[in-house]
């Protein structure tokens, strides 16, 4: 406990880390992935937002296309029904939810070879590991998105018939329909429903360590600062493969991704399921947006107080973007310029929120560095004074140096 406190306590107090701050080089880029997360997580979320019935500007489809990658829907990347004749949704479902399976099993592949051939490799093991609890996240929405789709149908009175809305060549009373249904049900089990309870179960594990009790029972434990438990939490080796899941929140947070994971299933299955299409559910998907951005602000589950804004930032655009589609959906006369200008801005503000929080962050670690040399100076030349050696000049020099330390700076 000492040595990693010691390590990375420093760092929290005194060099300006901490919470809120940046100590190191480190803490900066922590920094940075947990805003690039929370960013790309809230993206991915607010195309499904988008897609909800409403007619929105053609200019915009360019921006749903660059958001498609933040979904990882492969489908919509490579334009594989130009290949493929009969490539329907049927065959994007299968696509989209096939090749993370493999993918995730090449990688538990890669954890098992290293674990019997190269024990001594731990690292490595870790960084696999760590990979894919990463890569689970970043498809989780878009693969929920197309499996709630399959179930999302139109009945038109004068065929009496129902076809897919995401899709109106399918027949939904078809008997390949069908088929794709059952094999969706299973799907949702794995990913909407598996992908969480998979997260939970290994967090819940580890609920010792994570709420840093483990560390506070310790022989001297009780001594340490806040921020030092953290940063041992941090460096903890045991928990080195569940770092992408726990690092930006606090303690008593250490299940907050499980509640991030169903807050997006629950917001895709009210746009999907209740319904669908209507202005009723976009108007509950609003309120609910709502209710989280209140409790987001009141509890603040981050370390960090930039990543509680950006949290409370991303919600906020994911509630104009819903205001806008139910605006587009209700206001015939609303100028397309009017919609086009809300959906820039709502999608477009977290991004640049969040590279200027990391500027303004970047320039304090540039003046704390350039601080930190500045003591270091100080100490060696008073360290010289102390010696005896040439003590008028280095008295002078001395004098100087302080006068250029701004007033802020510790003594």
């Amino acid at each position: 406990v000492a040595t990693v406190a010691g390590g990375g306590g420093s760092g929290g107090g005194s060099g300006g880390g901490g919470l809120d701050g940046f100590g190191a080089f480190e803490d900066l880029t922590q920094q940075l992935k947990g805003m690039l997360k929370q960013v790309f997580g809230e993206l991915q979320l607010l195309t499904c937002a988008i897609q909800s019935g409403a007619n929105l500007p053609s200019s915009y489809s360019v921006v749903l296309g660059v958001l498609a990658l933040a979904r990882m829907d492969v489908c919509a990347v490579f334009p594989l029904e130009c290949i493929f004749d009969e490539f329907d949704y049927h065959s994007k479902l299968v696509v989209n939810t096939v090749w993370p399976i493999f993918f995730g099993v090449w990688l538990v592949s890669l954890y098992g070879l290293g674990y019997f051939a190269f024990p001594k490799a731990k690292l490595c093991r870790e960084a696999i590991l760590q990979l894919l609890f990463m890569f689970f996240f970043f498809v989780y929405t878009g693969v929920t998105n197309i499996l709630f789709g399959l179930y999302e149908c139109e009945t038109f009175v004068d065929e009496r018939k129902r076809y897919l809305k995401k899709d109106y060549s399918i027949d939904c009373d078809s008997d390949a329909h069908k088929r794709s249904e059952l094999f969706g049900c299973l799907m949702i089990f794995v990913y909407p429903i598996g992908i969480p309870l998979a997260y939970l179960a290994v967090l819940y594990m580890h609920r010792y360590k994570l709420s840093c009790a483990a560390y506070k029972d310790m022989p001297g434990g009780e001594e340490l600062s806040l921020d030092a438990l953290y940063k041992i939490r941090d460096k903890d080796p045991e928990l080195a493969h569940l770092h992408f899941l726990f690092y930006e929140y606090r303690g008593g947070f250490w299940f907050m991704e499980v509640l991030q994971c169903s807050r997006k299933m629950a917001m895709v299955a009210v746009i999907t399921f209740i319904v669908p299409g209507s202005s009723t559910s976009v108007a509950l998907s609003m309120f609910a947006v709502l209710l989280l951005l209140g409790v987001y602000a009141y509890s603040k589950p981050c370390l960090s107080k930039h990543d509680d804004t950006m949290l409370t930032i991303s919600q906020g655009s994911t509630f104009v973007v819903l205001l806008t589609v139910l605006m587009a959906k209700n206001s015939e006369g609303m100028p397309e310029v009017v919609v086009t200008l809300l959906l820039y801005l709502s999608t477009l503000v977290p991004v640049a929120a969040c590279f200027y929080i990391l500027g303004s962050e970047y320039s304090r670690y540039r003046k704390n560095t350039e601080l930190s040399k500045a003591l270091e100076a100080l100490e060696k030349d008073m360290g010289a004074m102390a010696e005896g050696d040439d003590g008028g000049s280095r008295s002078r020099d001395w004098d100087e140096r302080r006068g250029a330390i701004p007033a802020t700076a510790p003594a």
